[in-house]
């Protein structure tokens, strides 16, 4: 799997990645669904809307376009269409499915062999529990082993519960796929990912290395996908990640498409302070610091993914009270790091400020309402 964010020389180029969820249809009704999808929805993105915003993305210096749902599978024609322009504008292209498509071999190889001739570079496939209520392994069996006969990076995420009874291991044991599995080329990747359901006590997630602790604290690092990862809904609103709980954090929409040029939301939220925190060190860590000062807030032992700590962050009143208390305790440290983190390389790709003088810059213009984007709770 093409990591496009380490690939960047020198520095990481933000945002990498737009992630494009084409519509809000998909054949899954998958109980407490991150992006509110099922097969009511109506929503999509034209044509049209999706070559603009590659196009837009693509001035930003984004390098990977994802196609996203809901079921992108949806779009027919258009989504070839859609990749062969990101295609041609030499961008990397994904696509990300439930493989309720691939019902045969024969018809997940057709499938994917017309969108590989468009130009897709890599394929991912959701499984696990809940999704196989909906679309049968079978189908992303045959999905894999099509990927694989065309020579596509491939990757699948599959869903993890207390007491999951299906896991990575148990699709690497599916006897179809034992070659696809040793491919020496490293083309194929199983990733296990905890399921967010944020009405649900987070304890009931696994557990082992998964669940938060002070112990595992150490292991996590800053949140990948806000600022790096862009995404565009159907109703044309621009996040700042694709996350699976973005939708329930208001503070994570930038705004509208239809009102805004990408470029200037996308510089609405690099500049934002709060953003910055979660991609230098991510949520885990906040809730961590929070804790410390104020002992009222619990966090072991409760959150699994990310993105649920995030969730935590920004919705938790005793978090968000010190957040916006504290802030400023962070500013040069977050500052320092982020600048770090994306600075130009020694070829003199641009300048950059100091972080100093962007520290500087956030005391001078925002109160803390403003440069958290926290509301009064």
């Amino acid at each position: 799997m093409d990591d496009v964010g380490t690939r960047c020389a020198g520095g990481i180029s933000l945002p990498h990645t737009v992630t494009l969820m084409t519509t809000d249809r998909c054949t899954a009704s998958c109980r407490t669904c991150g992006v509110g999808a099922g097969p009511t929805g109506s929503q999509r993105l034209s044509l049209h809307d999706m070559r603009r915003y590659v196009d837009e993305a693509a001035e930003l210096g984004v390098r990977l376009v994802v196609f996203s749902g809901g079921e992108p599978f949806f779009l027919g024609q258009e989504l070839d269409a859609a990749v062969r322009h990101a295609a041609s504008a030499g961008l990397l292209t994904r696509v990300v499915s439930n493989a309720y498509w691939a019902v045969s071999q024969e018809a997940a190889l057709g499938r994917l062999a017309e969108l590989r001739e468009a130009g897709l570079s890599e394929v991912n496939y959701s499984t696990g529990d809940n999704h196989q209520q909906f679309v049968p392994v079978q189908n992303v069996v045959n999905g894999i082993r099509a990927a694989a006969r065309l020579g596509m990076s491939c990757a699948v995420m599959v869903e993890l519960h207390e007491g999951s009874s299906y896991t990575g291991d148990s699709l690497k044991a599916e006897r179809e796929l034992s070659e696809v599995v040793g491919d020496p080329k490293g083309r194929f990747h199983i990733i296990e990912s905890p399921w967010v359901d944020v009405n649900t006590d987070a304890s009931q997630r696994p557990g082992g290395g998964h669940l938060l602790t002070k112990q595992t604290l150490k292991h996590r690092t800053g949140c990948a996908g806000i600022i790096g990862t862009i995404a565009v809904d159907s109703g044309e609103t621009m996040g700042a990640c694709c996350g699976i709980t973005r939708n329930r954090i208001p503070e994570l929409t930038i705004g509208s498409l239809r009102r805004n040029s990408m470029a200037e939301l996308v510089a609405a939220m690099k500049s934002d302070f709060m953003k910055r925190w979660l991609f230098t060190q991510g949520p885990e860590h906040i809730l961590a610091w929070a804790a410390e000062l104020d002992t009222a807030i619990e966090w072991e032992a409760r959150y699994a993914h990310q993105c649920h700590a995030c969730y935590a962050v920004y919705r938790d009143p005793a978090v968000r009270a010190v957040v916006a208390r504290r802030y400023e305790r962070k500013l040069l440290d977050v500052s320092l790091q982020y600048w770090m983190m994306t600075r130009p390389d020694a070829h003199g790709r641009g300048t950059s400020k100091t972080a100093q003088e962007e520290q500087g810059e956030e005391s001078r213009n925002d109160n803390p309402e403003q440069h958290l984007e926290l509301e009064a709770v």
